[in-house]
């Protein structure tokens, strides 16, 4: 039947002509070792690493992306990134982050070109594996994934969606207000990690210096190592849980909570109620954890492997629940004390 034929001929051409051809990749071409910036108004970013000299970005036509030689770079990095303070209204209050500035290290003495990208819309970046610096921003609802990058600096803010790191090292400042932070199979020179309730969530990670803390939201870090230097994890109205993988001495306080322990392990605990001291192993890196009328729980390993110990704390519990994939078995975090 021709007539039935050409109303079905009609049908898929008007079908095509209203689905838009998907924009090919922009890639730019750029030296060893660039710096990222990256700024969406709306639209989550995803940032992964490749080994070559060049930045590619696959977005809608709301996203554009710039490159800089070195010569416009020079003298342009800041040394200090600021952190706005930022704040959402719950049922127990106004949780707030208050302005912080950020330290950005020194960076390797060479040349670096730049790559900007700006827009409305979802992001996927791959970048060269020897970038210097990557800095991104979701202001709107988006979320930032980090995936593979190793040796680095990193500057991550985010307003209502998530922060995910995977197998990411160097020194980097992670904040976002309403979404979850997690991190895995990482390791960190230096890190600052903040939100205001959403979970944040360490899992297999290792850290020399490392600041961790939210407003009402849970922080745990299971089964983690640390090497000697600053380790703090607090929140203000949350639980907090610590398992430790190697050596550790842990220090911990809940204002008007209690401190719970159970350590499989070489572990001697000392105190009662909402105050705690926990030699694990040989001793080793100092660590505080603390909160404000949340449990602490404090124990060797994965909490996976300390049941009844998780039933003490009803957050801590509800986050693990959605705890994120362990790492690849056999796979060891650097920092190993």
């Amino acid at each position: 039947n021709w007539t039935m034929r050409r109303a079905v001929l009609l049908a898929i051409l008007f079908a095509a002509a209203a689905v838009p051809a998907s924009a090919d990749p922009t890639v730019l071409r750029t030296g060893t070792s660039p710096i990222i910036n990256v700024n969406l108004h709306s639209g989550s970013v995803t940032i992964k690493t490749w080994n070559r000299n060049a930045v590619q970005v696959e977005a809608g036509a709301g996203v554009n992306a710039r490159h800089f030689d070195a010569s416009a770079v020079v003298g342009r990095i800041p040394q200090q990134i600021p952190a706005w303070s930022q704040s959402v209204k719950t049922m127990r209050g106004d949780a707030t982050l208050p302005a912080e500035v950020w330290i950005l290290p020194q960076l390797a003495p060479v040349s670096h070109d730049a790559v900007i990208v700006r827009g409305d819309g979802d992001a996927t970046i791959t970048i060269p594996t020897g970038a210097a610096f990557v800095s991104a921003r979701a202001i709107g609802r988006g979320s930032i994934s980090l995936d593979g990058y190793r040796d680095g600096a990193f500057f991550l803010s985010a307003r209502a969606g998530g922060i995910d790191l995977r197998d990411v090292s160097g020194t980097g400042f992670v904040q976002t207000v309403r979404g979850p932070i997690q991190a895995t199979a990482s390791s960190f020179d230096r890190l600052r990690a903040r939100n205001a309730i959403g979970r944040i969530f360490f899992s297999d990670c290792a850290a020399q210096q490392i600041e961790v803390t939210s407003v009402f939201g849970s922080v745990i870090y299971d089964n983690g190592t640390f090497a000697p230097g600053l380790a703090r994890f607090e929140s203000q109205d949350g639980d907090v849980a610590i398992g430790v993988g190697g050596n550790a001495r842990i220090g911990a306080h809940s204002a008007t909570g209690i401190v719970a322990t159970e350590f499989t392990g070489r572990a001697n605990v000392q105190g009662s109620g909402g105050d705690a001291r926990a030699t694990i192993g040989s001793g080793g890196p100092a660590v505080t954890a603390s909160s404000g009328s949340g449990t602490i729980l404090l124990y060797d390993g994965s909490l996976r492997d300390h049941a009844n110990l998780v039933r003490r704390a009803p957050q801590i519990r509800a986050s693990f629940a959605k705890r994120p994939a362990r790492a690849r078995k056999g796979a060891r975090p650097p920092y190993r004390v």
